[in-house]
């Protein structure tokens, strides 16, 4: 059996998350995440596992979920933020095509995770960031990000 699109919903902690799978996810090509909440350390850590140990992704969709008070239930430590360029310098993401991000809180784990994907990813075409408040300071620090693509084009939507 190929595994070319996983699909995880309402992602729950784990735990203990590893930083990679034991076997890569080669015939991945798409993965969508929904109801995950980046600023969480563990779905955040489940989230980071799943790419890490797909070479060959080709798409990555996260919808976000932010609780009603706007509190994360065990935030990512600061050190962990600061681990996460370090975690992806061995990887290129040489198929990665398009990257969509729906309820973007603008947490220090979400801004780092964009930062590596567009630096990491030569082959980009389009970046989608729907955030959960509009808040252009945000879009003004996404687009001053370093791309590896100088055709990667970052879209800041707001419905």
């Amino acid at each position: 059996m190929l595994l070319h699109d996983l699909i995880v919903d309402d992602a729950g902690p784990a735990e203990i998350i590893p930083t990679r799978l034991p076997s890569a996810l080669n015939s991945l090509k798409r993965l969508y995440l929904s109801w995950i909440t980046l600023g969480e350390f563990f779905e955040f850590s489940f989230a980071l596992c799943l790419i890490r140990s797909s070479p060959y992704i080709e798409e990555i969709e996260i919808e976000g979920c932010v609780d009603v008070d706007g509190e994360y239930y065990e935030p990512v430590p600061r050190d962990a933020v600061d681990e996460i360029p370090a975690s992806f310098s061995d990887m290129t993401f040489y198929h990665l095509r398009t990257v969509k991000i729906k309820s973007l809180a603008g947490a220090d784990a979400e801004m780092q995770l964009i930062k590596v994907l567009l630096a990491k990813s030569p082959m980009l075409a389009r970046m989608v960031i729907e955030p959960y408040e509009l808040e252009e300071s945000l879009k003004a620090e996404i687009t001053k990000f370093q791309r590896a693509s100088s055709k990667a084009e970052i879209v800041y939507s707001v419905d």
